[in-house]
């Protein structure tokens, strides 16, 4: 009787484990944060891996003066959408 209370007692004991181990994994495959946050880490060192030191150069020189001035970036985003929507009215229009 001692030998089949030891061994549910161990087998409760490993179910729990793999009890836990599948919440953990559930618990990684709905943290969807932290997911994406991999995965653009990811993409982000591939790219510069793969881009010419030039582009990466220019792609930080972009990204700083859009931080120190995003005002002026805004504007001209606002001026592209203006050119294109004006395009594409006259195009209809034709």
């Amino acid at each position: 009787m001692d030998q089949d209370r030891s061994d549910i007692e161990s087998a409760i004991g490993r179910d729990r484990a793999q009890i836990a181990e599948t919440l953990e994994a559930l618990e990684r495959k709905a943290d969807v944060r932290a997911r994406v946050s991999d995965k653009v880490g990811e993409v982000r060192s591939r790219v510069k891996e793969h881009a010419p030191s030039g582009v990466q150069d220019s792609a930080q020189a972009t990204a700083r003066m859009i931080r120190e001035r995003p005002s002026t970036f805004v504007a001209l985003g606002l001026i592209v959408i203006g050119v294109v929507v004006g395009r594409v009215r006259t195009r209809g229009h034709s």
